[in-house]
């Protein structure tokens, strides 16, 4: 199966110090980007190293469910200007073909079905070619900054605007 995307960019979402995939400090993480397409969808764009893989020249298959799962969860944010975290409350991974390391991985995510507060969601890990590596669908709660934050929460100590300019269209395969 191939995917062939060239969307345009609408905007950059939010990235954080500290989080796995896309935490700017984080010296083991990802530091991946996420962007907004015209077509409502949301890319990820990693940078999976050896320290992240399994069997040598793969990324960890729990690294590619944590890709999937994190731009699957970002679609709920497309369209609002608030941010919004999503929690899976179920994740299924289809692994097709190894995932390298040591070079740019794209990851596409959407909502496949609002329900308001919860959504279904699918997406996939894109080889350069338009190949599927892998793919996910699963069900996601919707809660507010401030649901997840609780009293501690200070407004941009988290969650800040990505500092990376973003391209004006991304190609996927």
């Amino acid at each position: 199966m191939k995917h062939q995307l060239s969307e345009k960019i609408t905007r950059a979402q939010y990235v954080s110090h500290d989080c796995l995939l896309c935490g700017e400090d984080n010296p083991f993480g990802l530091h991946g980007h996420f962007y907004e397409l015209e077509n409502g969808e949301v890319v990820g764009v990693f940078h999976p190293r050896p320290e992240h893989q399994s069997y040598p020249g793969h990324t960890h298959g729990g690294i590619i469910s944590a890709m999937l799962d994190e731009t699957i969860a970002r679609a709920a944010t497309v369209g609002h200007d608030e941010v919004v975290y999503s929690v899976t409350t179920k994740l299924e991974v289809t692994f097709r073909k190894p995932v390298p390391y040591g070079q740019e991985i794209r990851c596409v995510g959407r909502v496949d079905k609002d329900r308001r507060r919860m959504y279904d969601g699918s997406g996939e890990i894109l080889a350069p070619d338009g190949t599927v590596l892998a793919s996910a669908k699963g069900t996601f709660a919707v809660f507010t900054v401030e649901q997840i934050g609780g009293d501690d929460y200070v407004p941009g100590r988290d969650m800040y605007p990505d500092p990376t300019e973003p391209p004006e269209r991304i190609e996927i395969g």
